[in-house]
């Protein structure tokens, strides 16, 4: 039993491996170079025509592909700083709205003792 399953892994582990080669081999082919280098032509465009700085030895897709990803740290570096200026303003008008509230019962109450303690008047 444990003979039979030991051969079935290394069945299994040969399927992959040539599964693996036929993919490696596919690629290796000339119309897949072809494509390749046309895909990296277009990204080239798209980056010159974004302004998108292609390193030596870096593939422009990959330069485009930095660059998305810094536009969008950037976006959310702006996001959460609109955030906190607006919990700050928010707890700012709650702290103006309370001191006013305050303010206003403190005048109450003072009014309240000089009249005797009766603050409806």
């Amino acid at each position: 039993r444990e003979e039979q399953h030991a051969l079935d892994m290394k069945k299994q582990a040969a399927a992959r491996r040539a599964d693996q080669n036929r993919e490696l081999n596919k690629r290796a082919t000339p119309e897949w170079e072809k494509l390749r280098a046309r895909a990296e032509k277009l990204a080239l465009a798209r980056a010159e025509k974004k302004g998108v700085r292609v390193q030596e030895g870096q593939s422009a897709i990959t330069a485009l592909e930095d660059a998305a990803r810094k536009k969008r740290h950037r976006l959310e570096l702006i996001r959460r700083r609109r955030e906190e200026e607006r919990k700050i303003e928010e707890s700012e008008i709650a702290a103006d709205l309370a001191g006013a509230d305050s303010t206003e019962e403190d005048e109450w109450l003072k009014a309240a003792r000089l009249n005797g303690g009766d603050a409806s008047e």
